[in-house]
C-alpha cells in the first residue's frame, strides 16, 4: 500500500502578506507593548535617563488627578447623553420616514447627508456657525435681543455645543440602522396591528 503523499504547503500567500503583517506589528503591537512597559516605570520621554520600575504608581497618580477625574466624568456624561439622544432622534426620524407615502427616498437622502460629511468638514462648518464675530447662530440670537454667546470657549456652553455637533452628525447613522430594521418587518404584521386598532 502506497504511503499517502505529504500535502504540499502553499507558502505564496504567506510570503505576499508578510510585509503587511510586519508593518502592522511594527506600527501597532510594538508601540502598545512599549507604552505598557514604560507605564510601569519612571521613564520621562523629554529627559531619558535611568529607567526604574515603580509598579502601578503612575496609574494611581493618574486616577487621583482631579483633571483626569473631571475628564473621565465628562467622557461618561458625553457618551450617555450622546447615545440616548442619537437613539431617540434616530428612532423618531426612522418612524417618520417609514410612515411617508411619497418623497420617501428624497427625505431619506436629506437626513443622511450629515453623516456623509468628513468630521473635519463638520467641525469647520460648526466652528463658523458658532463664531462670536460672524456666526449665524449669534446673528439670529441678536435679532431677538439675546446677547452673543461664546459657544466654544465658555465652560458653561462648550460641552453642550460639542454634544449638539456630535448628535447632528451621528443621528443619521442610528436612523439608518433603525430604518433598515423597520424595512424587514413583514407587511402582514402592520396589517394585523391595524386590525387590532394600532396607529402608526
Amino acid at each position: 500500500m502506497r504511503k499517502k503523499a505529504k500535502k504540499k504547503i502553499n507558502v505564496f500567500p504567506y510570503v505576499m502578506t508578510s510585509p503587511t503583517i510586519l508593518l502592522l506589528v511594527f506600527l501597532t503591537v510594538f508601540p502598545l507593548l512599549f507604552n505598557v512597559y514604560f507605564s510601569f516605570t519612571d521613564y520621562y520621554f523629554l529627559s531619558p535617563g535611568n529607567v526604574n520600575l515603580i509598579g502601578i504608581k503612575n496609574y494611581v497618580n493618574t486616577f487621583r488627578d482631579i483633571y483626569f477625574q473631571q475628564a473621565l466624568f465628562n467622557t461618561f456624561k458625553f457618551t450617555v447623553l450622546a447615545v440616548i439622544s442619537e437613539t431617540l432622534f434616530g428612532l423618531v426620524i426612522a418612524l417618520f420616514i417609514n410612515s411617508l407615502k411619497t418623497a420617501r427616498k428624497s427625505m431619506r437622502t436629506i437626513f443622511l447627508l450629515p453623516t456623509l460629511l468628513p468630521p473635519v468638514t463638520v467641525a469647520l462648518i460648526w466652528q463658523i456657525m458658532f463664531s462670536n464675530n460672524y456666526g449665524i447662530i449669534n446673528k439670529m440670537l441678536g435679532y431677538i435681543g439675546i446677547d452673543e454667546v461664546n459657544w466654544l470657549m465658555d465652560v458653561r456652553t462648550a460641552f453642550y455645543s460639542i454634544l449638539v455637533i456630535d448628535i447632528w452628525q451621528y443621528v443619521p447613522f442610528t436612523f439608518l440602522l433603525i430604518y433598515a430594521s423597520l424595512q424587514t418587518v413583514p407587511k402582514t404584521q402592520y396589517e394585523a396591528a391595524t386590525i387590532d386598532g394600532a396607529g402608526f
